[in-house]
């Protein structure tokens, strides 16, 4: 079966926004599959990118990191992706899969698999995602001896800080090596679309206009 190899990838770190852009990329025409309330794709979420990096790192890491694999293994996650997709009916269309894990596995992985891919950095200001990653339970807890520990605040923010600078450092790598879009949510937030538009457009998709204004006065609340 046909597959589309020119996928929408929708990263950033976490909180950043991308849902959102994921969003948008919807009601243009992109195709997420099963999507939760985050427009994460669970199915690939949990069977291709957590046991990858939990096999080639030990971890469902945070941080950025070098990953080597072989053929072999890289071999098994593409064959699992693709059913992944064939299983939510979208082996033949225009698909895009938001992660912030696609920045710490595009050499090791997306490079491999889909060469072709167009990627997407949803960006925002640091303080917004510190404060956003520290009002989230599940992002300042770890798995400790098999238990979830809560982190207390200044860890858990010094860990966050770690991370966020690392991001940026790879998401500064990225852009060296490919044409990427990037979109700024603060721009979103205050009503400014227009990287929006120029990444829809990007991502060959038709603007909506009408339709992501109304979504985003909605998923944003504002009047």
């Amino acid at each position: 079966m046909m597959i589309n190899n020119k996928p929408i990838l929708v990263t950033g770190h976490p909180r950043s926004g991308a849902g959102i852009v994921m969003g948008v990329l919807s009601i243009c025409g992109a195709d997420l599959g099963d999507v939760d309330k985050m427009n994460e794709n669970w199915l690939i979420r949990d069977k291709v990118m957590k046991p990858y990096l939990v096999e080639t790192c030990g971890a469902d890491v945070l941080t950025p990191i070098h990953i080597e694999t072989s053929k072999d293994c890289i071999d098994r996650y593409e064959e699992t992706f693709y059913w992944m997709l064939h299983m939510q009916g979208m082996t033949a269309k225009k698909w895009a899969y938001k992660d912030s894990r696609i920045l710490l596995v595009v050499d090791s992985f997306f490079d491999e698999v889909y060469p072709n891919a167009k990627y997407i950095i949803v960006r925002r200001n640091d303080e917004d995602i510190l404060n956003s990653c520290l009002r989230t339970s599940y992002m300042t807890s770890i798995v400790q001896d098999g238990k979830l520990i809560r982190l207390d605040k200044e860890t858990a923010l010094n860990r966050f800080k770690t991370s966020l600078a690392d991001y940026k450092e790879r998401i500064t790598a990225l852009k060296n090596q490919r044409y990427i879009q990037e979109v700024w949510l603060e721009k979103v937030l205050d009503g400014d679309y227009s990287e929006l538009k120029e990444v829809v457009e990007y991502a060959g998709l038709e603007w909506k206009e009408k339709e992501v204004k109304q979504y985003l006065l909605i998923k944003l609340k504002r009047k």
